[in-house]
């Protein structure tokens, strides 16, 4: 519970995780031929499109918390991510493959330009 650990009030998290317009929180449940089944966080780069593991549910209930780099996601977890809708939605439903890693290229390509033009309306 949130409460235990800060003075932050549960209708604020939203706003810290800024679930406004297009981002949110979902959870994946990885099945065997998905692209981010057995390869670790860091191999997946999936912050280079944008998208954060918040956690990770193992299928026997462990829980990891804000998983490292070196952790292997394999086929039954359930990764808990934050990032924009579309890459959540599209990223559910990448296989595995030549054409997983080229759809990669592409949300990282998305994301770069979206970095872009945000550093733009801030200037």
């Amino acid at each position: 519970m949130v409460h235990e650990r800060t003075d932050l009030a549960l209708r604020d998290l939203g706003g810290l995780l800024q679930l406004a317009g297009d981002y949110s929180v979902n959870e994946m449940k990885v099945n065997a031929g998905d692209w981010v089944a057995d390869r670790t966080l860091a191999e997946l780069r999936l912050r280079d499109e944008g998208i954060a593991v918040l956690g990770l549910t193992r299928t026997d209930g462990e829980y990891l918390g804000a998983p490292t780099g070196s952790t292997t996601v394999r086929p039954g977890d359930i990764l808990v991510l934050y990032g924009r809708d579309d890459s959540l939605k599209e990223i559910d439903h990448r296989a595995a493959g030549y054409e997983g890693d080229r759809m990669h290229d592409l949300a990282v390509g998305r994301q770069e330009q979206i970095e872009r033009q945000e550093a733009i309306d801030r200037a």
